[in-house]
């Protein structure tokens, strides 16, 4: 292993600063301009990962030569030394404090010690800190995947504050795209293997769950639980509409249903900024070309003085906002909305655009009757009910167990035991069935993936020449000023339901806690319902 004030190819290591099962993390300086630097080594004994780490190297630097992202960390110096190990260097990142880096409490600042610093802190991220952060990661990501790689280890720890902008980091894990990917990655940010059966991306999965723990301070295990969708401060901390539509964005991203997740991180980028009122350049633009010939164009036009014909252009006789279409009102489970007429034109964006979204409207209806249906279907029968009697059984056995204990009795507690045990067997059907009413309440329909139109919304992209068809597309494929509304009586019944639970929860979390380390049996078997882990009892 390495030691301090030792030299490596004019690199003087001063201390460590991260380490992994595999490798360490080295700050050093480098001999010849007193520049700081990080250091990554990996020792010989760990042959196998060297390899990896060697190979993921290489793929790296030859995509990195042809990409020039600034938002992808670069690799400066590589060396291998066939009795110690592989090293090679890298911008060292911003402090969390700033500071001196040869202070030992200095530590680098990376999202996830950005989000740790933030939960005790008396105000969560802005919204404009929000996209500061993920607007750059998308660039990074969206340019792998260009790339025909995959980063396969994207999460919070890796995204690091570099020189005054976020980059993506560690590429450890780093390898070719493919059809068959194996579930590698740090858990909860790498991706289930059902993800992965139905071709989803790893890096939409890692992003879209280092997003949701930007957004709450959670860990992924927690996304689409209605629970955990505001950071620590709470919901008044931050503008909760935006966060809800941010939510949205998560939920897509990790859609079970293939035709229902985002075809590319740009796609992604643009469901961020709708209706953030910031304006980012971060990410590319969908079609570079059409619009600098279309920017040309106006040039010239402007130049030859046709000013009627460039008004006629921006300023058509019919308008080329998208008229409101009408949502689905909650009595009707299914709906058959005409399209809503579009400008007469004959442009091919036109034609396309008003088949796509034709289809998509009609899609939308199907949707949010599917929904509606889903929603009555599995949140208000028995899985709800069932739950919410089992938690009130358990809860006077509880309380019967504290009355028992009072009077010097000390009961075994099996009933509650069996209570548990009986609720475990259901949660997975209330937890699923939850997760669709959050959906249901909080997340608008998602018309762009709900229908398998993903060469249709590719040929209309394709036809995009100018920044109003741009515009257009963009409003399309990210469903614009669609939202399901709910009937007020479902709306009701559940919440209140939720109340109860939760009050039986805080309840029962408060019993475990007394128990202490005096019955740990009967702690671990309530944490089974509570979710809260008790500390091991002291020997």
């Amino acid at each position: 292993m390495l030691i301090a004030d030792e030299i490596l190819d004019g690199y003087r290591l001063v201390r460590l600063i991260g380490a992994g099962g595999f490798g360490e993390v080295w700050l050093c300086q480098m001999q010849a301009t007193g520049e700081w630097k990080a250091l990554k080594f990996l020792p010989v004994s760990a042959s196998r990962h060297l390899e990896q780490e060697l190979e993921a190297l290489i793929r790296y630097r030859s995509v990195m030569s042809k990409l020039q992202c600034a938002h992808l960390l670069p690799i400066e110096h590589v060396n291998r030394d066939e009795h110690r190990g592989l090293f090679y260097t890298m911008p060292l990142a911003d402090g969390l404090r700033n500071g001196d880096p040869c202070d030992p409490a200095w530590q680098p600042k990376s999202l996830a010690a950005l989000i740790a610093d933030r939960r005790s802190a008396p105000a969560w991220f802005s919204a404009e800190e929000v996209l500061q952060i993920m607007l750059p990661v998308l660039a990074a990501a969206q340019r792998l995947s260009d790339a025909g790689v995959v980063h396969r280890d994207i999460k919070p720890e890796n995204l690091l504050f570099v020189g005054g902008q976020w980059v993506l980091g560690d590429i450890s894990l780093l390898g070719a795209d493919g059809s068959t990917l194996s579930g590698r990655g740090t858990p909860g940010y790498a991706p289930p293997s059902w993800y992965l059966e139905s071709q989803g991306n790893p890096d939409m999965w890692g992003v879209a769950t280092t997003f949701y723990s930007l957004l709450s301070g959670n860990a992924p295990d927690k996304v689409g639980r209605g629970a955990f969708l505001w950071p620590p401060q709470g919901e008044e901390a931050v503008d909760g509409a935006l966060w809800r539509q941010w939510h949205q964005v998560v939920w897509r991203a990790t859609q079970e249903n293939p035709a229902e997740r985002f075809l590319r991180f740009d796609a992604m980028a643009v469901a961020l900024r709708k209706g953030s009122g910031f304006d980012f350049k971060e990410s590319p633009p969908l079609k570079q070309n059409g619009r600098r010939n279309a920017a040309l164009l106006m040039l010239v036009l402007l130049i030859g003085a046709t000013g009627w014909e460039v008004f006629r252009f921006w300023n058509p006789k019919k308008p080329m906002q998208e008229p409101a279409r009408p949502i689905a009102t909650p009595a009707v489970l299914s709906s058959h909305a005409t399209p809503p007429s579009l400008p007469r034109s004959t442009s091919p964006f036109d034609r396309k655009y008003a088949e796509a979204e034709a289809k998509i409207a009609a899609a939308r209806d199907a949707f949010v009757a599917r929904e509606q249906k889903r929603v009555v279907d599995h949140y208000l029968n028995a899985h709800s009910q069932e739950m919410l009697e089992l938690l009130r059984q358990l809860q006077k056995q509880c309380d019967d167990y504290f009355a028992k204990r009072q009077h010097g009795e000390n009961p075994a507690g099996d009933e509650i035991k069996k209570t548990c045990e009986a609720i475990k067997t259901i949660l997975p059907d209330f937890t699923d069935a939850h997760t669709h009413y959050v959906r249901a309440k909080w997340f608008e329909v998602d018309v762009g993936g709900i229908v398998d139109t993903r060469n249709l919304l590719q040929e209309l992209r394709d036809s995009v020449e100018n920044e109003r068809d741009s515009r257009r597309f963009d409003a399309l494929a990210m469903g614009h000023d669609l939202r399901v509304v709910w009937p007020a009586g479902l709306n009701s019944t559940v919440e209140n339901r939720d109340a109860e639970i939760e009050q039986i929860l805080g309840k029962l979390r408060r019993l475990q806690r007394e128990l202490g380390a005096s019955k740990e049996d009967l702690c671990v078997t309530l944490q089974i319902v509570t979710g809260e882990k008790m500390e091991p009892a002291k020997k």
